[in-house]
Formats: structure tokens, C-alpha cells, sequence
């Protein structure tokens, strides 16, 4: 296995951040990930060196083998914060195989909902914002996490909890004809201060499905984990299987998981520890029962202003995207892990 790490977006001015907010998608021999750019500004340790004051822009890089990474900023749809209900629903002639969907939430908590854009041409250009039904939960604030299917997506998401709050992790299923459903939740509502959300989830090479959530808890401070779900259904049912709690085991603040599958069917998960030694790891599984010992892929990370990662399998290696930090007071960057000569992770 061969690891390097290259930088995809620094500035000396600048705060680049959170892939996993937004999304990765794979369209022929591209590999286009988004994140946000905003201002840097240290606000003390373990904080987002962000200013808050300014506001922040989403943003776009694209990967060919034969460029490298490429910033592009397309015009992305606002977020209508104001009309969901007159939002328009998804054109039943819109989506197809190759399309990219881009989910984005209007916030965290209460009657937040979802905004749906689609791509057709490599995300060059987005067109939206198109209706994502609220499923009959209190909000639905949905990341960008899917799987392409046989005429359909099926995607996990995040709602919101009966008492209002985040968070709550369910799948659910849109037809190439723009058609909605309701599948099933990953769990039971998390008790009033816990919450479970941002979801990712991936093929087994038994055709089931792997299902992870991250869960924290206000209630036990610093107690975070990753939940592994089974679905045998298509996503209709979800069976808890087990907790990863070695990864997230008195860490502050937990970290979103990533999934991908491998050509042989393997799945791998990178994950961030934000408790020194902080930095990135990953795991496989064949089953969702049985993980390989953590690998520490990098651990130079300072604090905890680090993570949230995306990761895809594209032109033979494993990509995994996040930010991060290599000094207390330094600039946010997002930067691209790039595993080659993966075969030695299955053996």
C-alpha cells in the first residue's frame, strides 16, 4: 500500500473546509469533490479557524490523472429558505445514471427541510432547487450520500428528532422519474441531547447493504461513536449490527463516516480521530461484522479543526477528501490521501 497526501486548496487568507457537507461524485474520468471557502481566523484552540463575520462560498475541484486538481466555481442555485412548498417538483425526464444530485440542507433542527439539484453535465452547471418531501418527519437536513441503482438512487439522510432537534439517520429512494420513497430508519429516535446523522452507505459483496451513522451525545460529553447498520432489503429495514467505538472512544466531537467499495466487493471506511494523535484512519469490512485493525494513513494534525471526509475508488486508487491543519494558529486546507497499490488492504 502506498500513501501520499496532496493539497487541493490553500491560502494564506483563506479557510477551505468540510467536504463531507457537500458531496463527491465520479463522472467518467473525472473526479469532482465540493467544500466551502471562507475566511480564516483563529478563534482560540479546538474551534473552527473561520470568520464568522464573512460569509462563506461553495466551491468546486475537479481531478483529471492528466491536470491534477482544478478549482471551478459554477453557478450553484440558492438555497430558498423561504418557499419549500412552491419549490418545483423533479422533471420525470431528468435524471438518468449519469446524472449528479446535490442535497442541501437549510439547517440542522426543527422544520428544516432539503433542497435537490441535479447535474447532467459533470457539474459543470446544477439545476434546481427541486421539492425533497419532509417524509413525514418533523425536517429532513440531508448531506449528499447516495448510491446509483438499478433506475434508482437510493440515498441516506438525516431528519430530525419528535422533540425537534438533529438528529435522526433513515434511507430513502428516488426514481429516475422523480419519484420519492420513504425507506427505512436506521434506529429509533436518539434519546432528548443525543442524535445520530450524516449517514453513508455501501454495497456489500452479498448484494446487502452497509449502513453507518455517526452518533454523539450531549448527555455524556465527548462520548461519540460510529453506528454500523445491515439492511438485506434494499434499505427497506435496517438491522443495528454494532458500534465502532475504538475509533471514537473519548474523542471530541466525532467524525462523519466515508464508504467505498473496491473492485473485489471490499468496503472501506475513513474516519477521523480528533483526540490526539489526531488525523485520518480507515478500516474494511467484507460483511459489516468483522472490521480490519484501524490504519493510521496521517496523524499530523494539531487540534481537532480536521476531518469530515469524502471518499471514492477512481482510476485504480483510493481518494479520500477532507480538511485539515498542520498548525495550531495555520490555515484550513483541503488536501486528497491517495492509496495506490491498495490490493494489500484485502490480503
Amino acid at each position: 500500500m502506498t500513501v501520499t497526501h496532496n493539497v487541493v486548496a490553500i491560502g494564506k487568507t483563506d479557510f477551505f473546509g468540510w467536504p463531507a457537507n457537500h458531496g463527491i461524485w465520479k463522472f467518467n474520468d473525472e473526479l469532482l469533490v465540493g467544500f466551502e471557502k471562507g475566511i480564516h481566523h483563529y478563534n482560540g484552540p479546538d474551534v473552527h479557524a473561520l470568520d464568522r463575520t464573512k460569509p462563506t462560498i461553495r466551491m468546486f475541484a475537479r481531478f483529471r490523472p492528466e491536470t491534477g486538481w482544478v478549482h471551478e466555481y459554477p453557478k450553484i442555485p440558492a438555497i430558498d429558505y423561504e418557499n419549500k412548498t412552491r419549490l418545483p417538483d423533479l422533471p420525470a425526464d431528468m435524471l438518468t445514471a449519469e446524472s449528479g444530485l446535490y442535497l442541501m440542507p437549510s439547517g440542522w433542527d426543527g422544520n428544516v427541510f432539503t433542497q435537490l439539484m441535479v447535474t447532467n453535465d459533470a457539474g459543470k452547471s446544477w439545476d434546481g432547487p427541486f421539492y425533497i418531501p419532509d417524509f413525514g418527519l418533523v425536517g429532513v437536513s440531508a448531506r449528499t450520500d447516495y448510491i446509483v441503482c438499478d433506475g434508482y438512487y437510493l440515498l441516506a439522510m438525516t431528519g430530525v428528532k419528535a422533540d425537534g432537534l438533529e438528529g435522526n439517520t433513515f434511507a430513502a429512494k428516488l426514481t429516475f422519474d422523480g419519484k420519492w420513497e420513504k425507506l427505512g430508519m436506521m434506529g429509533e429516535d436518539p434519546p432528548y441531547g443525543d442524535f445520530s446523522i450524516m449517514p453513508a452507505i455501501s454495497r456489500l459483496p452479498d448484494g446487502s447493504l452497509l449502513g453507518i451513522a455517526r452518533y454523539a451525545s450531549e448527555n455524556e460529553p465527548g462520548f461519540t461513536q460510529l453506528d454500523v447498520y445491515l439492511s438485506g432489503d434494499e434499505g427497506k429495514t435496517w438491522i443495528y449490527e454494532t458500534k465502532l467505538n475504538y475509533i471514537d472512544e473519548d474523542m471530541s466531537g466525532g467524525s462523519p463516516p466515508a464508504l467505498c467499495t473496491l473492485p473485489d466487493g471490499t468496503v472501506v471506511l475513513a474516519y477521523f480521530r480528533r483526540q490526539a494523535p489526531c488525523g485520518l484512519f480507515i478500516t474494511t469490512t467484507r460483511d459489516g461484522k468483522i472490521w480490519s485493525e484501524p490504519k493510521a494513513l496521517r496523524t499530523d494534525a494539531v487540534n481537532t479543526d480536521i476531518g469530515y471526509p469524502r471518499i471514492a475508488f477512481f482510476n485504480n486508487e483510493i481518494h479520500i477528501l477532507y480538511y485539515y491543519n498542520l498548525g495550531e494558529e495555520d490555515n484550513r486546507f483541503v488536501a486528497d490521501t491517495v492509496i495506490s497499490e491498495w490490493e494489500t488492504l484485502i490480503k
